[in-house]
């Protein structure tokens, strides 16, 4: 067969692949995808566990202690919010108010930044967050060639770009030394680095003539999976209060809307795992696996 005949015949196999997938994407619907959802989101499978009740008692009398308690040890100034803004990646896909990272790099003046301080002075203080802070757009990916089926899409949540400035500020005074040994999620490390860890110990072992033997732990879905008494019993250990407060307070009542085609569908309820796309989320999980020990 000449190349350009080789050429054809991929060129018709890839029309044929992406025919299939116009195909089978139609036979799904937003209710199909809202009904999957908002039970993956749901925690009905953790109902009457003593582990889950008791983090529940813990948070209540938490967070009854904190209420109404103006929190005055930390605050925000223009400064702090201008460097903050600086960090914020570009390119970014906007949230369900539209807004970019763009816009706060290239249109905020001094006084759009004072109100910014206003605002998070104010979050700060007493403990809450603006309500479309909790609001994020559900989008879906999925590398599955059968589009039909919801368990293959994963879901990653776009939240508003304000409120991961709030999380940029928020994490600015939330310290906490992880292990060395912990890779995914740090700054200046990677899971390249885990490998190249491993495979250092292999050869060290082999060339001395001794076996190794490896195991891996598939934590697929651990972002969607953790409900959030857990998570915020875990991190009260290590979180200031007045950040523990706004956090507890924003994943008190999370929604997500899924975007399909033209669509948007209703509001559905958060109640387990980090918010994907939300700065803060990483800090939260691997603090959660770190700790697993405990349980």
């Amino acid at each position: 067969m000449t190349s350009r005949g080789r050429f054809k015949q991929f060129w018709n196999l890839v029309r044929k692949c992406k025919s299939n997938t116009s195909t089978s994407q139609n036979d799904i619907s937003i209710e199909k995808l809202m009904e999957h959802f908002k039970a993956k989101f749901d925690i009905n499978e953790y109902s009457g566990s003593v582990v889950i009740n008791k983090a529940d008692t813990f948070l209540q009398d938490k967070a009854n202690a904190l209420r109404g308690k103006p929190l005055t040890d930390i605050s925000v100034d223009n400064v702090m919010i201008t460097c903050s803004i600086a960090k914020m990646k570009i390119g970014c896909a906007p949230g369900l108010d539209g807004v970019m990272t763009e816009h706060h790099k290239y249109a905020c003046n001094t006084n759009v930044v004072a109100v910014f301080r206003s605002i998070f002075n104010i979050c700060l203080q007493f403990g809450i967050v603006p309500s479309n802070f909790r609001n994020g757009l559900l989008i879906k990916e999925t590398t599955h060639s059968d589009t039909s089926v919801p368990n293959n899409y994963r879901p990653v949540t776009i939240s508003p770009t304000l409120s991961k400035l709030m999380e940029i500020i928020i994490l600015s005074h939330t310290q906490h030394q992880f292990s060395d040994a912990q890779f995914g999620f740090i700054e200046a490390r990677g899971t390249e680095m885990a490998i190249t860890l491993v495979n250092d110990v292999r050869k060290y072992c082999t060339q001395r003539g001794s076996r190794v033997y490896t195991y891996s732990l598939d934590a697929e879905g651990a972002f969607d999976a953790i409900p959030h008494s857990i998570l915020f019993r875990e991190a009260s250990g290590v979180i200031p209060d007045q950040m523990w407060r706004i956090l507890f307070d924003w994943y008190s009542d999370l929604k997500v809307y899924i975007r399909w085609k033209n669509s948007l569908s209703d509001c559905i309820q958060v109640l387990k795992g980090t918010r994907q796309g939300g700065l803060s989320s990483p800090f939260l999980l691997i603090y959660f696996i770190s700790n697993l020990s405990t349980f």
